[in-house]
């Protein structure tokens, strides 16, 4: 397992892993594009996957932030390492649950479901609270690329010393 020190969502996104100016208009069906990426890339079932991140949500939870930035999140049994998947949205999609915030940014994180992947998970979900400001979720949807994007997330990670796990 990767250890929380050398995490960053800079360095769990490749080009496979992001959905740039995705045909997908809808919340639903933008989560469900995004699994199917994670569960091509971790040989995992996407219909597990997708299971537990909508089980965590019906619990009312909107994972939604006031920056444009949704993201579901869940852990899963059978990884061994915390993973991502990113869509930008630049026309940006309604979020259902917050009509007043539009949803600009979807990023579906997953962790091992073990207690190493608790502490990975909550070390990342700060560093993506921090990290995907208004500001970020602006510039990546100018972005004229997935390349153009990564290296936007990764310099302002650099800038910031961010890393999950930095200082912790």
């Amino acid at each position: 397992m990767d250890t929380a020190q050398n995490l960053s969502i800079g360095r769990l996104l490749t080009p496979a892993l992001v959905l740039f100016r995705p045909p997908e208009r809808g919340r639903d069906a933008l989560l469900n594009k995004l699994v199917e990426r994670i569960a091509s890339d971790k040989s995992v079932p996407a219909d597990v996957l997708l299971g537990k991140i909508v089980e965590r949500e019906r619990k009312g939870i909107d994972t939604t932030l006031d920056t444009g930035l949704c993201l579901p999140h869940a852990y899963l049994r059978g990884i061994a390492d915390s993973t991502a998947a990113l869509a930008i949205v630049p026309d940006g999609i309604v979020n259902p649950k917050n009509p007043a915030v539009t949803v600009r940014a979807m990023l579906v994180l997953v962790s091992p479901d073990a207690p190493e992947g608790y502490k990975q998970h909550l070390k990342l979900l700060r560093e993506v609270a921090r990290l995907f400001q208004s500001d970020l979720i602006e510039t990546l949807a100018r972005a004229r690329s997935v390349q153009e994007a990564l290296d936007l997330i990764r310099r302002r990670e650099a800038d910031s010393g961010s890393a999950a796990g930095a200082g912790a």
